[in-house]
């Protein structure tokens, strides 16, 4: 299954970094293995509150400004496991209709019926939203109108249900017991130009980043702490470029997953989002 995705304090969710290309990532040999996640308190909500969707049927719509009133994609999950996903076509609206699996943190949708054909994601057969609290969901594929990265709010039923939410890491960055990598997720870059970052269980990290002329590394150690991931760099093998002064980079954790970045580098730029790539 796909699961790669996190955090600002104060800053809008949906922001796009940029990249470019030349030289190959780095690879690794042992491929990391999924930690069980440990949530950490979360200073925005109730202590007692759950995710309104795995109990009761809950509906979800998109805040992406391209859209308004009925016009805004939306998804239903039901109580009994089915889901309704409403999906702007730019000429029309089309919905996705099917199953789905909610393990705490992400619904994984499985598509059993579409009823529209000639758009793009007319072939979709599965996606997946992150949930970063009761109230927001994270979609994690692109679709038509809807694309990675697009926030949905839960629906009060008012227009006013579709505001910002300030949104606190929720879970721990875990235990690194064997080789991690997490790589940007800016549409910006492609492989095998990547910028990536290798979390090695000794303490020790190499992340490549995207000169837009070439590929750079800085490597060193890193700390934990709860949903905070510091870098403090030792080396830097590039020089003449944005970034090569650097000496410490920070992350925040969404969840183990997902990491956010926290510092500007050269391609890779503040609230970039970080996916674990769990088949390197």
């Amino acid at each position: 299954m796909k699961k790669y995705l996190y955090s600002m304090l104060a800053a809008i969710l949906l922001l796009s970094g940029c990249g470019s290309n030349s030289a190959a990532a780095e690879d690794i040999e042992s491929a990391p293995e999924s930690v069980s996640t440990t949530p950490v308190e979360n200073a925005l909500l109730e202590e007692t509150e759950t995710p309104a969707s795995a109990t009761v049927s809950a509906t979800y719509i998109s805040t992406n400004e391209n859209f308004s009133g009925d016009y805004r994609p939306s998804v239903t999950f039901n109580q009994d496991g089915t889901f309704v996903m409403t999906e702007n076509l730019y000429e029309g609206m089309g919905e996705y209709k099917g199953t789905y699996v909610f393990d705490g943190n992400y619904y994984e949708c499985t598509v059993t019926d579409i009823n529209f054909s000639g758009f793009a994601g007319d072939d979709v057969t599965k996606f997946e939203f992150l949930q970063f609290n009761p109230n927001t969901l994270w979609l994690l594929d692109n679709l038509c109108g809807s694309r990675e990265k697009d926030v949905f709010t839960i629906s009060d039923g008012s227009e006013n249900s579709n505001e910002e939410y300030t949104i606190k890491p929720a879970q721990e960055v875990g235990a690194i017991t064997k080789a991690r990598l997490y790589e940007n997720s800016s549409d910006m870059f492609s492989e095998p130009y990547l910028p990536s970052l290798l979390l090695n269980p000794d303490g020790t990290f190499v992340l490549t980043e995207n000169l837009f002329a070439g590929m750079g590394h800085y490597s060193g150690t890193y700390t934990i702490d709860d949903y905070i991931l510091d870098l403090h760099v030792d080396s830097v093998d590039f020089s003449g470029f944005a970034g090569d002064d650097v000496k410490e980079i920070r992350f925040e954790a969404l969840s183990q997953d997902v990491l956010q970045l926290m510092t500007d580098l050269c391609g890779s730029v503040k609230f970039d989002y970080w996916y674990w790539n769990v088949d390197q």
